[in-house]
């Protein structure tokens, strides 16, 4: 049986980089059926920055309560992802990590691993399925730099950068087994 030194792993990153895909690998690779994946998306169309905020900031609120106390569990996508995709909304999201802050002890940073997978711009533009949020490579190395913006200013300190450019998914996901265990 294998395990993992986290109690909780966070994995982000830009859509269609293979957030779900490794998480798959991360379950069957350390006893799947012992590990909860939260899937945390856009939320609900709401009137203003205010709307917005108090909603995303009760529910990462939530999240963090979640995982103080619950072993095994993957966030698919979670606050540092809600710094970079509010810009897309019109509101600054650097409040997630106000949030953060009030959430981080020593005992839930030690638990905790963050992974942010990172692909080249051009991966972004051009996804599997032929559709893409970005018209130029500007837009997409844009995002691309808010990920690797926010992962430098989150407070946890199991932070790692997985660059996915040229590797398969079993490469990737021999990476971040090799930081759980």
């Amino acid at each position: 049986m294998n395990y993992s030194k986290y109690d909780t792993v966070i994995i982000e990153g830009p859509d269609r980089v293979g957030k779900d895909t490794q998480i798959q690998k991360i379950r069957n690779h350390f006893n799947g059926s012992l590990w909860q994946v939260l899937h945390y998306s856009k939320p609900p169309k709401l009137e203003t920055d205010k709307d917005y905020i108090g909603y995303q900031s009760s529910l990462f609120s939530q999240m963090f309560a979640l995982a103080s106390f619950i072993p095994n569990l993957i966030l698919n996508r979670s606050h540092i992802g809600e710094a970079v995709y509010a810009t897309y909304r019109g509101y600054n999201g650097a409040y997630v990590f106000d949030i953060e802050e009030q959430w981080l002890d020593k005992e839930t940073d030690e638990r905790t691993v963050v992974i942010v997978l990172i692909p080249k711009a051009d991966q972004l533009i051009a996804r599997n399925d032929g559709e893409s949020f970005y018209t130029n490579l500007e837009e997409a190395e844009g995002e691309i730099g808010r990920f690797i913006a926010a992962y430098q200013v989150t407070k946890f300190t199991n932070k790692h950068i997985i660059v996915v450019d040229g590797k398969s998914i079993d490469e990737v996901a021999d990476e971040i087994r090799a930081i759980l265990t």
